[in-house]
């Protein structure tokens, strides 16, 4: 589990991995809100705790801009997690089937 004092995306790009039309995103889940003390004990901070993958993911080839990269990666979080490994039950079997054909882009 990561701890950290700033409040992750569900999904964020590593543009800078962007090769050959796939990019390494991180997908986050599980993110809950904790109150953590510095290391001289003398304050306390909000941090957020949660599961973290990283995942490398094909992009369709009208999502090759980091802003339509993120918004074609945001639509697929269900299936992104599923992907990552997260312990998730999918809202309806079209995610099963988007999470299946991502993973069969990505193993190819």
């Amino acid at each position: 589990m990561v701890t950290k004092n700033t409040h992750p995306e569900p999904v964020e790009l590593d543009w800078g991995s962007f090769k050959g039309g796939s990019v390494d995103v991180l997908v986050h889940w599980n993110i809950s809100e904790t109150t953590e003390t510095d290391d001289m004990n003398e304050s306390t901070y909000t941090a957020w705790q949660y599961e973290e993958a990283r995942i490398r993911v094909p992009l369709p080839a009208h999502a090759r801009s980091q802003a339509t990269a993120q918004e074609y990666l945001n639509g697929r979080y269900q299936a992104l997690l599923m992907i990552a490994g997260a312990d998730v039950i999918p809202n309806k079997l079209g995610d099963i089937e988007t999470a299946l054909l991502d993973l069969a882009e990505a193993m190819l």
